[in-house]
């Protein structure tokens, strides 16, 4: 899911899953050669990424950017569950784009 968009258009809610080095993650180091390139090329994927979600939350979407070393983490999931309670989402109907369910979260509503 890595350098992804589930989208639920429906709800207007965007979740993308940016992969760590592409996008400027502090968990990942810029390579020894070539660096000025890296740099402006991550630079750049950033000032895409908001261009990006600043146009869609100017079109009344909810928008979270998720890297991808915390995917899993129990606050990143609670931070997407609340985004689909908040859009009105409830128990079952969360699926994603090609319409499979969407885990329950542990401790969010609807969760165990």
């Amino acid at each position: 899911m890595i350098g992804k968009c589930a989208r639920w258009p429906g709800r207007k809610v965007a979740v993308f899953v940016d992969g760590c080095f592409w996008h400027g993650c502090h968990c990942k180091y810029l390579p020894r050669t070539n660096t000025e390139f890296w740099r402006d090329k991550i630079e750049t994927n950033k000032r895409r990424d908001r261009r990006v979600s600043q146009a869609l939350r100017r079109d009344g979407w909810t928008v979270i950017r998720v890297k991808e070393c915390a995917v899993r983490k129990p606050s990143t999931l609670t931070r997407i569950a609340k985004a689909f309670r908040d859009a009105g989402v409830r128990g079952n109907a969360i699926r994603d784009t090609q319409g499979h369910d969407v885990p329950r979260v542990a401790g969010t509503a609807g969760g165990a």
